[in-house]
């Protein structure tokens, strides 16, 4: 069988199978990172509560073995360098204000919010979301 036919063949298995097993994926995107932050810090209130006063308190959920590519989401969000108020439980609504990048007081961008959502926000829009 001529190579170029057998190369022809393969190439669109390969193409339907890489993106179906992860492989060729440099993992989540910061908007999914934001999004599962969003998700443990609610975790976080239904396990204790109340409101988590930091990182170590959002970390203490994704310790556990096997809880590795958790971490490192978090870590993500961290590390991209997001403001987070952390007493957002306290006063619980969808539109409350969860967590946002420092540029974005001047240029806008993606913020999180208490019900999980990551949404664009004009510089407007986060100054008055801070009031």
């Amino acid at each position: 069988m001529n190579l170029k036919l057998i190369i022809g063949l393969c190439l669109p298995v390969v193409a339907v199978v890489l993106p179906i097993s992860g492989c060729g994926k440099n993992g989540p995107s910061e908007e999914e990172s934001l999004k599962f932050f969003g998700m443990t810090y609610y975790n976080y209130v239904q396990i204790y509560k109340k409101s988590p006063s930091g990182w170590d308190d959002i970390m203490s959920l994704a310790k556990e073995p096997g809880l590795e590519e958790d971490a490192a989401m978090l870590i993500a969000v961290k590390e991209a360098g997001y403001i987070v108020i952390w007493d957002a439980a306290d006063a619980p609504d969808k539109d409350k204000l969860l967590a946002y990048l420092p540029e974005m007081k001047e240029k806008g961008g993606k913020a999180l919010f208490f019900d999980g959502s990551a949404r664009n926000v004009t510089a407007e829009e986060l100054n008055a979301l801070l009031q």
